[in-house]
């Protein structure tokens, strides 16, 4: 995705109402989930950039929604899912840390050492 469009993409998210965010982050991790098994690295990094301006302001309930959905899939975007196991809400962490085969040890040495006890 060219990077212009790219910023206009985020610009428009910023200006959504929470409620279009919500809808629209939505719709994003269902187009993602429907995508996925014919996406190579550089369709998911796309995705991975959008997912990034999407997640802005989202409430607890939706980004664990978001979590549960892409725990478990194998080719889920690096960032998000690194960004959701970092959350410091462990409802939003939690599935991804528990099920995602895209957190490496690394990962999951470091978020264990930065979060504490609930994200053990």
């Amino acid at each position: 995705m060219p990077a212009i469009a790219l910023a206009e993409l985020e610009e428009k998210f910023r200006t959504f109402d929470p409620q279009k965010r919500q809808e629209t982050l939505r719709a994003l991790t269902d187009l993602f989930l429907v995508s996925a098994p014919q996406l190579d690295e550089a369709g998911v990094e796309i995705f991975d950039n959008v997912f990034d301006a999407a997640l802005e302001k989202q409430s607890v309930a939706v980004l664990t929604d978001v979590s549960r959905r892409m725990a478990p899939i194998p080719n889920a975007p690096s960032r998000l899912i690194r960004r959701l196991a970092n959350d410091s809400e462990i409802a939003v962490a939690g599935p991804v840390l528990y099920e995602s085969p895209r957190l490496s040890e690394e990962d999951l040495c470091n978020i264990a050492r930065s979060k504490g006890n609930a994200h053990m």
